[in-house]
């Protein structure tokens, strides 16, 4: 499998460097092909200068430098633009910089997706936790993920969840109905 994960960012200077390390180190071995997509909001803390720095020691690390910040939705739409116009990925993950979504899950994403064409990395299944939540955005944050469910008639445990897996295919052909105006779902 050829694999593009998109990752967003914005003052992720701290973060960045032992995210992508792990990235090539958990994830590289698995697929036929790994590139990393950096999107980034001109960050005032150099996050892309320290991302180009890190594509001389990994290979396949993209980074568009967006002139200010543009937002997070904004940002996914961008990558997942490159990634159908310009890459051979079979696959797509999207996921934070900040560590909130562990790079350790994606090879259990990757065995989970060959039944599936999409997936999204729950936090409210058995055996995981968000770290840095107290309990009150805890609770609300899973009453309004249960109303969202309810209202988009879906099955999904965390239907807000920002650390998803897709098959490229179905995503283009979405994109191809009305990519100018379509809404994503994100933030």
């Amino acid at each position: 499998m050829k694999l593009a994960i998109v990752i967003p960012t914005y003052n992720e200077a701290e973060t960045i460097p032992s995210l992508i390390k792990e990235l090539f180190e958990k994830i590289k071995q698995l697929v036929e092909k790994l590139d990393v997509l950096i999107i980034d909001d001109s960050s005032p803390d150099g996050t892309a200068d320290i991302v180009r720095e890190l594509g001389d020691k990994y290979e396949k690390i993209t980074v568009i430098q967006r002139p200010k910040k543009m937002g997070l939705g904004a940002a996914y739409k961008e990558g997942f633009r490159y990634v159908l116009e310009k890459l051979d990925s079979e696959l797509i993950v999207q996921m934070d910089a900040d560590h909130s979504h562990q790079p350790s899950e994606i090879p259990n994403m990757l065995e989970k997706i060959k039944n599936f064409d999409f997936l999204v990395a729950s936090r409210h299944v058995e055996g995981s936790d968000v770290i840095g939540w107290g309990m009150w955005r805890k609770m609300t944050h899973s009453i309004a993920g249960a109303i969202a469910s309810v209202c988009a008639k879906i099955e999904i445990k965390d239907s807000t969840s920002g650390f998803r897996m897709f098959r490229k295919k179905h995503w283009k052909r979405l994109i191809l109905i009305r990519y100018d105006q379509m809404v994503l779902p994100f933030k």
